[in-house]
C-alpha cells in the first residue's frame, strides 16, 4: 500500500461523482445495505450523510483509515467495481458497489472510478481532516 495518505473527507466527496450505486454500510451489530444517488452524500462535522427518504446512513470518518478500488477479478457475469472504505484493522465500513448504473451513466461511472483507482492506486491510506492537530497547536 502507498504510504501517500489521503484525507477521508475528500475521497468520500470524490465518490459522489459515481452516481448511482449500491452503498452497504457495516458496523459491529449489523449491515445494511441502500441504493442511493451519491451525489446526494454530504459531508460535515466529521461525518459522511447519506440521508435519502426513506433512510439514513451515518458513519464518522474518523473510522476509516484506508480505501481500496476493487476490480473484477474475472469474466464473471456479477462481477463489479467497488471502492471499499475500511478501518484500521482492514475491515471493510462502508463498500460501494457499482452495479447499479446503466448504458452512459454505466460508462461515466467507470470513466469515474478509473480516474480515481489510477490517481489513487488500487489502495490507500486515509486520514480524516478531524485528526489534524488544532492550527494553533501547529504554531
Amino acid at each position: 500500500m502507498d504510504e501517500v495518505v489521503a484525507f477521508t473527507e475528500e475521497m468520500l466527496a470524490a465518490c459522489r461523482a459515481l452516481g448511482r450505486a449500491r452503498v452497504v454500510l457495516r458496523n459491529p451489530v449489523g449491515v445494511v445495505e441502500v441504493f442511493a444517488d451519491l451525489g446526494t452524500l454530504e459531508l460535515r462535522d466529521g461525518w459522511a450523510h447519506l440521508c435519502t427518504e426513506p433512510f439514513h446512513l451515518h458513519l464518522h470518518c474518523h473510522s476509516i483509515a484506508e480505501v481500496h478500488f476493487r476490480v473484477p477479478d474475472g469474466e464473471g457475469a456479477s462481477a463489479s467495481r467497488a471502492v471499499w472504505f475500511a478501518d484500521k484493522n482492514g475491515a471493510p465500513l462502508l463498500l460501494i458497489v457499482l452495479d447499479q448504473a446503466k448504458g452512459d451513466r454505466a460508462t461515466e461511472q467507470a470513466r469515474v472510478f478509473d480516474a480515481l483507482r489510477a490517481q489513487h492506486g488500487p489502495s490507500r491510506p486515509l486520514m480524516s481532516l478531524d485528526a489534524l492537530p488544532p492550527r494553533s497547536a501547529m504554531s
